[in-house]
Parts: structure tokens; C-alpha cells; sequence
């Protein structure tokens, strides 16, 4: 019985994260109004339950605050990744 339940635990966790995905941010900048695919704004908008966020560049300037509400996201920053609020006192919304 026991055996049967972690089995069946193991799967859920699995099943669950099945449809995760790795967003790579590669774009240095920051848009409020319409950030473009690369920025770490627009996949913190339009990522799902689950998804992770890496870095492929060293810095990034935010020209405003990001929230994310309502989703379980991972953000891997990685070694001598620099996110700069440029100025503001809350960069993230959590």
C-alpha cells in the first residue's frame, strides 16, 4: 500500500510539471507598455504555474515594478546576473 501511494505521488509531482517550460531571457531592456519576447518582463507576464525563468545576459535595467500574482514561477539568476531597479524602491511585487 505504501508503495502504491508514493508511486502515485511520484506521478502526480510529475504530471503537474509536465507542461512547465525554461524561458531564456536574452534582452537587456525593459517595456511597461509592451514588452517583446526576450524580456524578462514579458515572461514573467505570460508564464504559467510551474515555468522557470533563466538568464542569458549579466544585467538588466527595469523601468518599472513587476508583479507576479497567481503563479509559481522559479527564477534561476545565475552567477553575476544583476537586476537594477534603477532608482525604485520595490522592483518586485510578489
Amino acid at each position: 500500500m505504501k508503495t502504491l501511494l508514493l508511486t502515485t505521488f511520484v506521478l502526480s509531482c510529475f504530471i503537474i510539471n509536465v507542461n512547465a517550460t525554461i524561458h531564456t531571457v536574452t534582452h537587456p531592456g525593459d517595456d511597461l507598455s509592451s514588452p517583446e519576447e526576450g524580456m524578462l518582463r514579458y515572461y514573467i507576464n505570460n508564464a504559467k504555474n510551474g515555468d522557470t525563468i533563466v538568464f542569458d545576459v549579466d544585467h538588466i535595467t527595469l523601468k518599472g515594478r513587476l508583479t507576479i500574482s497567481y503563479k509559481s514561477l522559479t527564477i534561476l539568476g545565475g552567477e553575476g546576473v544583476v537586476i537594477d531597479g534603477d532608482s525604485l524602491d520595490n522592483v518586485f511585487n510578489i
